[in-house]
């Protein structure tokens, strides 16, 4: 792979690049088309202050102020907006102005909801700073806030007009943070490329110690997966993007459970193999595609079984209130086999509470 590459994602009008290589941050932002003749306010996680002023030096006279917020869930709720609103007025935003959004998925959720609604929307660039965001939740344009019922139920589509990754930006990132991030680049294996799979079980060790080449291809592959899915199915109408929620239905409900005391990535994984055994059970995803998810999850560094027992009816009501149920039903995603799964599968509650008690 040469220094930096570059995915295009075809919107129609909401066309994008997704840029990834090492230092290119303020080279993307000097030249970024988005940015000639305007002005942009950054949204950043104040853990990530030198970052934040090399990007306000790329931007020089463009650059119309920061706004700092904490990294974390709590910070994804709505009373975070009434700040970021009072930031673009002060800093006199119009319709042609930018927001440029620094940090993990947390700040990239809310910065992008921020921007979607501010002046009725206005463009927003990425620069994702985790695993998590860099490989997932900075693309697509899914953007949004938690409600104490559950997460994402607020939310709206805005796609980045650029998106910037920078792979050397993970490697200050705490051990727990990137191993969540691994999470997501299973899932991608899982629902839509055995090679890739293959490849984790083979390479691991070297994401494990941020290998850069080897760290610099899985991310692009795995933005490459999601570019795809998103250009076929931007607004999840065909069913298609469902593919993305593998593991999703019971991690968020586990998430929601634990009080958000575990990380996104962490949850996730718990719900991946909530929803392996599941497929196994009724799918006919084969056992040794089970074991081999299972297996390559706690080598990562992911647990298995969640540390303190959660009660089953309250990850079950959180699964309620998510998106992705309908008709009040939940649907899953489940896995035939490692690099196919199929959506839309509806199942009965004591089906979910079998499989929670597999992972609590």
């Amino acid at each position: 792979m040469s220094r930096s590459s570059t995915i295009f994602l075809p919107l129609g009008p909401r066309s994008h690049r997704i840029v990834i290589g090492d230092g290119i941050i303020a080279s993307s932002i000097r030249s970024a088309p988005v940015l000639r003749d305007t002005r942009a306010l950054i949204v950043c996680d104040a853990r990530l202050r030198p970052l934040a002023r090399r990007v306000a030096q790329a931007l020089g006279s463009r650059h119309a102020g920061t706004a700092w917020l904490r990294g974390g869930e709590p910070t994804k709720d709505i009373s975070t907006l009434p700040r970021l609103y009072k930031a673009a007025s002060r800093a006199r935003l119009d319709r042609q102005s930018t927001i440029i959004a620094i940090g993990g998925g947390v700040i990239g959720d809310v910065a992008g909801f921020f921007a979607a609604t501010y002046l009725r929307g206005i463009r927003i660039i990425h620069i994702p700073t985790t695993l998590v965001a860099q490989v997932d939740s900075a693309i697509g344009g899914k953007t949004g806030v938690n409600l104490p019922g559950g997460k994402n139920l607020v939310g709206a589509f805005h796609q980045p007009s650029l998106v910037i990754v920078d792979p050397t930006a993970l490697k200050t990132l705490p051990t727990r943070e990137y191993r969540s991030g691994l999470a997501e680049v299973i899932k991608y294996g899982v629902i839509a490329d055995a090679p890739l799979f293959r490849r984790l079980e083979k390479n691991l060790t070297l994401l494990l110690h941020r290998n850069p080449r080897e760290l610099a291809w899985v991310i692009h592959r795995c933005c490459a997966i999601k570019a795809r899915v998103v250009s076929r199915d931007e607004r999840e109408i065909t069913g298609l993007r469902a593919i993305l929620n593998f593991g999703h239905t019971i991690g968020h409900g586990i998430e929601s459970a634990a009080r958000y005391k575990l990380l996104h990535g962490e949850a996730i994984a718990l719900g991946m193999i909530a929803a392996t055994q599941l497929s196994e059970k009724l799918s006919s995803l084969p056992r040794s595609d089970t074991q081999r998810i299972r297996t390559l999850i706690a080598r990562a560094g992911l647990q298995v079984r969640p540390k303190k027992r959660l009660k089953p009816s309250c990850i079950l009501a959180a699964m309620r209130l998510d998106k992705k149920s309908a008709h009040g039903q939940i649907r899953f995603v489940l896995a035939k086999r490692i690099g196919k799964v199929v959506t839309g599968i509806p199942l009965t509650d004591r089906a979910i509470l079998d499989a929670i008690s597999l992972v609590n």
